[in-house]
């Protein structure tokens, strides 16, 4: 099996040595042993990755946000791993508190990114007109920012908590567009792949300690335990890690 992959940290993660790890990584490599698989991982950006497995040259991509747009050309495993949405961040310098702040300003967002397509077509619905900075990853929408050269740029929130402080950026209060976060086949050739993967995801959110729970408390330091109607202290589901009102899964107490 030929893996696409790009840097997303904490979903994926690339060292500078090349070493992968990260929640969707750890979670491929412990299901690909179950499966008796033998995974090949090929690095690129998220452009690339789509590419990729549009042409057939990947036979998974992780990780890789659902969206109505990508389903036309992707095909997506059912059970999600993550829910994430987006985040304004800038500079330190800086503050934006709504939207509206956005107009005129420079912003830095990734090409092929769910959350730049749905800010853009936000953007549109109000008229609103920033001045888009198109690159190649979260890491250089940060660099941006840090050396001043945007006003704000957009990430996925866990990547903004994973990075926020290396690159002395600034959270802003303005989130947006909740999405599940899963796995990305080529239209039509995936259905073996994808069944396993759902069954071993729906078995270890299943069990206390699996390695999807471990991954969670790994990257994201939340835990399995028993805990007040299923969500830790910031309301974040333990199914999915998504806030209570973005969750898809059902929050239930624990016994």
């Amino acid at each position: 099996m030929r893996a696409g992959v790009y840097d997303n940290p904490p979903l994926t993660i690339i060292s500078d040595t090349g070493e992968l790890s990260g929640i969707h990584v750890d979670l491929l490599k412990n299901i690909a042993v179950k499966e008796k698989w033998d995974v090949t991982f090929v690095p690129g950006s998220i452009t690339q990755g789509i590419e990729r497995l549009k042409a057939g040259e990947v036979d998974i991509l992780l990780p890789l946000a659902y969206s109505a747009d990508r389903v036309k050309y992707l095909d997506f495993n059912n059970v999600t791993v993550i829910v994430n949405w987006g985040q304004v961040y800038t500079p330190k310098t800086k503050a934006m508190q709504s939207f509206l702040d956005l107009e005129g300003k420079r912003v830095a967002v990734v090409r092929n990114n769910v959350q730049y397509s749905a800010l853009k077509d936000m953007m549109e619905q109000f008229w609103i007109k920033p001045v888009y900075v198109e690159v190649d990853g979260f890491d250089k929408v940060f660099d941006l920012l840090r050396h001043n050269q945007v006003d704000a740029g957009i990430v996925g929130r866990f990547y903004g908590m994973a990075n926020e402080a290396k690159f002395d950026v600034a959270a802003s209060p303005i989130v947006f567009n909740p999405i599940e976060v899963r796995y990305g086949f080529p239209k039509g050739s995936g259905s073996d792949l994808i069944q396993a993967i759902d069954s071993q995801l729906t078995a270890m959110k299943g069990m206390p300690n699996s390695p999807y729970h471990q991954a969670l408390e790994k990257y994201l330091q939340i835990s399995n335990k028993k805990r007040n109607a299923g969500l830790d202290k910031m309301g974040h589901c333990h199914d999915c890690s998504g806030l209570r009102n973005f969750c898809s899964s059902k929050c239930v107490p624990e016994t």
